[in-house]
């Protein structure tokens, strides 16, 4: 390393202010409807968060920073593409009735078609398994949910390998059994918030893959069927 080139208190103060936002920031909001992007997961789960359990975000302030820059960047590639027209971008959708709310990446049209897209930034190993096995179930409902509130009939999603910059694009398309099923889910849920109930684990035992990924594991293996704030 070069003598003036050096990692010092000088540097090492930076990196600590850096670490300490990163921690500042690590509460999740408050949000008291459903995304559509956690849509699959445990319906205890779904209610834990709208309800206003306090929990740390998934998704660190520096990770989302780096999801924002690499959405930019697609947003650019449409920008100054001639056939592909970037008609909106940070689209809100929302359903009262089923207490969903979310936003859409980007809203392109090429050919003569409109394209609801989404943009998801994902390391080496996830980009194979994706190339190999196909879109994550989560992913592809919650461009579906996305469909059905727009009313729209195609959609995309593109996965973009932060290891190399590489791409990938799938084409969604409705598909009523699972708006059918998450609209079933979502009217199941809130009734169990007006009534201040919990639905049943779906698990055996917090052996399972999710309940390990989960923020509320400890709590919801303590609690029984009544929400406690």
């Amino acid at each position: 390393m070069l003598k003036f080139s050096k990692i010092d208190n000088k540097s090492e103060l930076l990196d600590t202010l850096i670490k300490e936002e990163d921690a500042r920031r690590a509460s999740a909001p408050i949000n008291s409807t459903f995304d559509p992007l956690t849509l699959t997961e445990c319906p205890r789960r779904l209610l834990y968060r709208i309800v206003g359990v306090s929990h740390s975000d998934l998704m660190s302030y520096l990770d989302r920073q780096h999801l924002l820059a690499i959405k930019d960047k697609w947003l650019h590639i449409f920008e100054d593409c001639r056939k592909v027209q970037l008609m909106q971008e940070k689209v809100s959708v929302a359903d009262a009735k089923y207490n969903i709310t979310g936003q859409i990446d980007v809203i392109i049209s090429f050919g003569s078609d409109i394209y609801a897209t989404q943009i998801k930034s994902v390391c080496s190993d996830d980009f194979i398994k994706i190339k190999q096995k196909g879109a994550p179930k989560k992913d592809v409902v919650e461009l579906v949910v996305y469909l059905w509130l727009l009313e729209e009939k195609d959609g995309l999603i593109i996965y973009n390998n932060n290891n190399n910059g590489d791409y990938i694009i799938f084409h969604i398309e409705p598909y009523q059994p699972i708006i059918k099923s998450i609209r079933s889910k979502c009217h199941e849920l809130m009734r169990h918030k007006m009534e201040g109930s919990l639905p049943e684990r779906p698990y055996k035992d917090s052996s399972s893959s999710e309940c390990g990924l989960c923020e509320f594991v400890k709590m919801c293996w303590k609690q029984k069927r009544e929400i406690k704030l």
